[in-house]
């Protein structure tokens, strides 16, 4: 359209080729309200753009190379580039991105790992999880060896005879010589036993193996949080599924990213 001889406002076709969007992605962008015509053509709802807004999608694009959704990228567009206002919300997109790079980090070494050994290593399949809290009942105790630990357990089974057949677990406080610090625990998800303890939930790795005593699981899977950029946040446990299947859980957290 021509206003005194000068264009000022372009067909929605024309403002695309102008600014390198697609017809599909100026559309989506007005019914998400990044990017409204200047005007609609009531009788054939054609859109027209104004001249004016050339400069808006360049900081839209802009905006859009460190927003990680269309919200966090409407409400950038909408502090109208003060510094004040916008600063705040480039440093959490910042935040989320670093913690997208760390994910993504974890995922090419799990790839990595396959690659070069063809099978996860030992046989092992790593899986890290987030938790809910579950209810349980425990019974913590100083021991002498690790193989205590199945008498403590039974001494918990003895005193909660409702939890017989509940699902059984260890934690591991502080596994320093001359002394095991160890709680054994049942799982009591109908709460039977009005238990209120709980066993911690939040992000654990973990794996799920044979019960064979010469196993290295312990070293295996404090190596692979090492090599994973997590590290370890809370006591390591284990959950026996049934006879001779184990779950090992290692409460994580993310290690700090870093982009050097």
């Amino acid at each position: 359209m021509l206003h005194d001889g000068i264009v000022n406002m372009l067909t929605i076709g024309q403002f695309s080729r102008f600014t390198g969007l697609s017809i599909k992605t100026l559309r989506f962008y007005d019914e998400a309200g990044l990017m409204k015509p200047a005007s609609v053509d009531r009788s054939n709802g054609y859109r027209h753009y104004s001249v004016e807004q050339l400069p808006e999608v360049h900081r839209l694009l802009a905006l859009k190379q460190a927003m990680t959704s269309i919200a966090d990228l409407k409400a950038a567009m909408s502090c109208n580039a003060s510094p004040q206002r916008l600063r705040p919300m480039l440093a959490e997109s910042k935040q989320r991105i670093e913690e997208q790079i760390a994910n993504l980090q974890g995922q090419l070494a799990w790839i990595n790992e396959q690659l070069a050994s063809g099978v996860a290593a030992k046989g092992y399949a790593v899986a890290v999880k987030r938790l809910h809290p579950q209810p349980v009942v425990s019974l913590r105790s100083s021991l002498a060896s690790y193989a205590e630990a199945e008498g403590l357990l039974e001494t918990l089974r003895s005193r909660n005879p409702k939890l017989r057949g509940a699902f059984a677990g260890s934690i591991w406080h502080d596994c320093s010589k001359p002394s095991i610090d160890c709680e054994a625990f049942l799982l009591d998800w109908n709460r039977t036993a009005n238990s209120q303890q709980s066993l911690e939930g939040g992000l654990v790795a973990s794996l799920i193996h044979p019960n064979d005593p010469d196993a290295a699981v312990f070293p295996f899977l404090s190596q692979w949080v090492r090599e994973h950029s997590y590290e370890l946040c809370g006591p390591k446990r284990e959950i026996e599924l049934r006879p001779g299947l184990i779950e090992v859980q290692f409460p994580v957290k993310r290690q700090p990213a870093s982009l050097s």
